[in-house]
């Protein structure tokens, strides 16, 4: 049966609505580039881009005939060799590319240090003001204890397990990308996470990014890519590991709260849809297997958040939770405009970290003076620009957060000038590409962003002719983040989470086989 997700006319403007967005952020980024914070050079973007394009084509024209004369590349085992050799790159990437990073990564690190060693440091405003951030101290702490018991340092750990977390994330893509596309499209939605997580410097941070993106493909690849549409006991197997793996992702990064809301909305709407062509029966599946996903989910990434709070071992009695900065502060520093000197020039920053709005806060003693103070710079900044200035404003915004190819790397605190850790002959053959002293530097970044534009436009496309049979959760997920990072602060290093969705649509659009040869089933929520 062919994949049947949103039939309606809502799944379809929704769909189509975030393939011209994707469009436009392409165009807009070529006819009137921004200044990143990583210098790129419009002109070589352009020629990388063209040079993708010609490929992709070629890929979309000839892979299925390379496909029928090699057949091993559609074989399960060759995925999985796959996966072991991006996790083994990004391994190498990330233990390459070391260095003590600053910003909340060095905050959360030396605090899960310093209390291993029975110390309590100086940081409960901190954890206060952000106390998402203590899963970063208690995932940390797990790490300090591996080091210790393992022998080995810290840096190989952290690099270790985001390296296993990208061999899940690579299958799990696969999954969702032949479920939707074929083989071909599973294998190119492989190589496409190679090329932009494994090496990608984020591989050597001890943060959440990478974890989360894991996570989040690997449940809703078990969510969504059931091998039989019917409830069996391995069915609910599944959608249990899917809801655990989804609310992990939800108790380290709060962004990711936007897919359990998407599983609920996808519910609803695929109810609905049901329900007015084959009767309230009909709605009864598809609402009941995403509410269900949903409120484990949810279960899950409330609770978590506690039992990190005593893995931790942070005094829970010095963290005040009226201290925690209030919504409206990230949407306040999501309306700021800055100038930033960099050594290529002046870089415009749209909604970016704002040092005057937090120390405001942390001058203000009630969560109401803060929300207030919050609002009112908010609007303050609305007022100013007007209705037409807010809307160039949001517009350069999402086109600057969205061009970015690099996603952010080595613009976070001090990591672009902290000295890297280890120096052999291959980690200086990957600095030499991937770090910013590298001489090669810049045209990789101009490379990948080339890349991600030609990635843009092919989930573009398989977001048009595919707007019937594309997952409501997968789209809706793209949406909420969208949204989000319209509404509050936004720095490409956000879109990491969602990045292997786009990978496996831009698979899709640029590979999908015809459906008996693919073997298309009904997922699951739908």
């Amino acid at each position: 049966m062919a994949l049947r997700t949103w039939v309606g006319w809502p799944g379809v403007v929704v769909a189509r609505t975030l393939a011209i967005v994707f469009v436009s952020i392409v165009l807009f980024a070529l006819v009137a580039p921004r200044p990143q914070l990583n210098e790129l050079r419009p002109a070589w973007v352009l020629g990388f881009l063209t040079a993708f394009a010609l490929i992709a084509l070629s890929v979309r024209r000839w892979g299925a005939r390379l496909g029928r004369c090699i057949p091993v590349l559609g074989r399960a085992w060759f995925a999985w060799a796959v996966g072991a050799l991006t996790a083994l790159t990004g391994a190498a990437w990330g233990y390459a590319l070391c260095v003590n990073n600053g910003w909340d990564v060095g905050v959360a690190r030396d605090t899960a240090m310093a209390l291993a060693r029975g110390e309590q440091p100086n940081v409960y405003e901190y954890f206060s003001n952000y106390p998402n951030n203590i899963s970063l101290v208690a995932l940390d702490r797990i790490f300090v204890a591996l080091s210790g018991w393992l022998h080995v340092p810290f840096d190989v750990v952290v690099v270790g397990f985001n390296a296993i977390m990208l061999g899940v994330l690579s299958m799990s893509a696969s999954r969702l990308a032949r479920a939707a596309g074929g083989k071909g499209a599973g294998l190119l939605a492989q190589l496409f996470v190679l090329l932009f997580l494994a090496t990608s410097p984020w591989m050597a941070v001890s943060y959440t990014d990478v974890p989360v993106a894991a996570f989040l493909t690997a449940g809703l690849a078990l969510a969504l890519v059931p091998r039989t549409p019917a409830w069996t006991v391995r069915v609910w197997i599944r959608w249990i590991l899917a809801a655990v793996l989804i609310g992990l992702a939800a108790a380290l990064k709060p962004t990711a709260w936007i897919v359990v809301i998407a599983l609920v909305l996808a519910g609803v709407l695929a109810a609905l849809m049901r329900a007015s062509a084959s009767g309230p029966r009909a709605s009864v599946r598809p609402l009941a297997s995403a509410l269900a996903i949903a409120a484990m989910a949810g279960l899950v990434g409330a609770g978590l958040p506690q039992t990190a709070l005593r893995v931790s071992e942070l005094d829970a009695d010095r963290i005040v939770a009226e201290r925690a900065f209030p919504m409206a502060h990230w949407m306040r520093m999501g309306m700021t405009q800055k100038q930033l000197q960099t050594a290529h020039g002046t870089v415009t920053m749209y909604g970016g970290y704002d040092v005057v709005a937090v120390a405001q806060m942390r001058a203000l003693a009630t969560p109401q003076e803060r929300n207030e103070r919050s609002l009112a710079a908010a609007k303050e900044e609305l007022r100013e620009l007007g209705v037409l200035g807010t809307a160039r404003f949001l517009v350069a915004k999402t086109v600057w957060t969205w061009s970015d190819g690099s996603f952010g790397v080595w613009t976070e605190g001090r990591d672009a000038s902290a000295p890297l850790k280890h120096h052999s002959a291959p980690a200086r053959l990957i600095q030499e590409i991937s770090s910013p002293s590298g001489a090669a530097y810049r045209t990789h970044n101009e490379a990948v962003t080339g890349a991600w534009f030609v990635i843009l436009l092919s989930a573009a496309w398989a977001l048009w002719i595919r707007a019937r049979t594309l997952w409501p959760t997968v789209v809706l997920t793209l949406v909420g983040v969208g949204l989000f990072l319209v509404m509050f602060e936004a720095r490409a290093r956000y879109l990491v989470i969602i990045l292997p969705l786009v990978l496996v649509l831009g698979a899709v659009g640029l590979f999908t086989e015809k459906p008996k040869e693919a073997g298309l089933s009904e997922p699951a929520l739908d």
